[in-house]
């Protein structure tokens, strides 16, 4: 059963539904209907939730999101930060796509960057509660940040197997990924569908990576990367990085918009290969 509906009538369609599978709020604006901050349903399997981002807007000041759906499989979920998710129940989640955008605090005196009172949002409870999650998509630069701020808030991700990083700016760092890898020991796909992070010049690899030491431990098998500049020297550094250091990798896939050069595959088919396994094959973007 699928229903799109509106704000006014989440509340009454939870408490009327308790067969109620699957919830799709598009267009969402928390801020302009008063209502408890709560979703409940013992029932639901799976949420979209859709923010509007406005540019006029900032994000809501001092909000409370309860999360209580135990039964739930799928979460879409692309919104402001609240202040706080006091409650967080995803026992049952598989799947969960995540576009966040943390809401700066007005009262940040600008001194120290690191400070928890750059943000207003806190999204702790919700990185801790999908902890159980087997496929992750971050479906925005935005969520990086996020994530890159609140990374002492990793849990152990143990059924974690399917990374989607899909974004847009692929000048913005990936402090975030070395502690997500980390954290999640039994990842077998990574896939990066946004381009690779190359910093503000297009042959620079930030050291936001830290050389990829994190990668020799990791037990990623298939990664399959959108090469957004279209093989630049930055790319192929990043690369023979994946590829000299994933020692289970046995699949490589690398795709762009534009059209990789045959010099281009050819320096890459060169590249040393840390698993004698390790196939590699150039793909045509969906």
């Amino acid at each position: 059963m699928e229903i799109t509906i509106y704000l006014e009538q989440i509340l009454a369609l939870l408490f009327a539904s308790p067969e109620l599978k699957e919830l799709i709020i598009d267009g969402m604006y928390w801020e302009t209907w008063e209502w408890s901050g709560t979703l409940s349903s013992q029932s639901l399997q799976r949420l979209s939730i859709a923010r509007v981002f406005s540019p006029e807007f900032a994000g809501p000041h001092d909000q409370r999101i309860f999360f209580n759906t135990p039964s739930l499989a799928y979460l879409d979920y692309s919104d402001f930060v609240p202040h706080e998710y006091p409650t967080v129940n995803f026992h049952s989640l598989v799947e969960v796509k995540l576009n966040l955008r943390l809401v700066p605090n007005p009262q940040w005196d600008g001194l120290y960057p690191d400070d928890e009172d750059v943000y207003s949002s806190n999204p702790e409870n919700l990185i801790k509660g999908i902890r159980h999650v087997k496929i992750l998509e971050l479906s925005s630069s935005f969520s990086f940040e996020a994530l890159n701020f609140f990374h002492r808030s990793f849990p152990l991700y143990e059924c974690l197997n399917l990374l989607i990083l899909n974004h847009v700016d692929v000048e913005f760092c990936w402090q975030f990924l070395p502690f997500l890898l980390k954290k999640a020991p039994n990842l077998n796909i990574l896939i990066i569908k946004g381009g690779l992070h190359c910093g503000e010049e297009p042959d620079y690899v930030c050291r936001c990576l830290s050389n990829y030491s994190y990668l020799p431990s990791s037990n990623i098998e298939v990664l399959k990367i959108n090469l957004a500049e279209g093989g630049t020297v930055a790319e192929l550094e990043h690369l023979k990085n994946f590829l000299g250091k994933l020692t289970s990798l046995q699949l490589l896939q690398v795709g762009s918009w534009k059209k990789l050069s045959k010099e281009f595959m050819s320096d890459l088919l060169k590249l040393p290969r840390a698993s004698s396994k390790c196939k590699i094959q150039q793909t045509r973007l969906q």
